[in-house]
């Protein structure tokens, strides 16, 4: 791994520690206003809004690597969707916790 890389990392890292709360609200907000939670179980609704959370941060901050000439951009935006899928699960879970 190179020192770039590394760097690359930790930005996003960073980006994701600091909108987490922002997509968290959001995907909580998309979630609500579709209905979506009427429709399944209660103990599934937290996993979808960390879903449609991570999706979300995926999707703005995979724009700066489309750009990039770099191969397997699918294995980073993969990454990319776990690292926050993971994350935005354990502040979901944490917050709300089981009901």
């Amino acid at each position: 791994m190179k020192g770039s890389d590394i760097i690359v990392i930790l930005l996003y890292g960073i980006f994701l520690f600091i909108s987490s709360l922002y997509f968290i609200l959001a995907g909580s907000a998309l979630v609500d206003s579709l209905g979506i939670d009427r429709h399944v179980p209660c103990l599934l609704t937290p996993v979808i809004v960390a879903f449609t959370s991570s999706l979300m941060f995926t999707a703005l901050s995979s724009v700066p690597l489309a750009f990039t000439k770099r191969k397997g951009i699918r294995r980073a935006v993969f990454m990319l969707f776990s690292a926050s899928f993971a994350f935005y699960s354990i502040v979901v879970w944490f917050f709300l916790g089981l009901k």
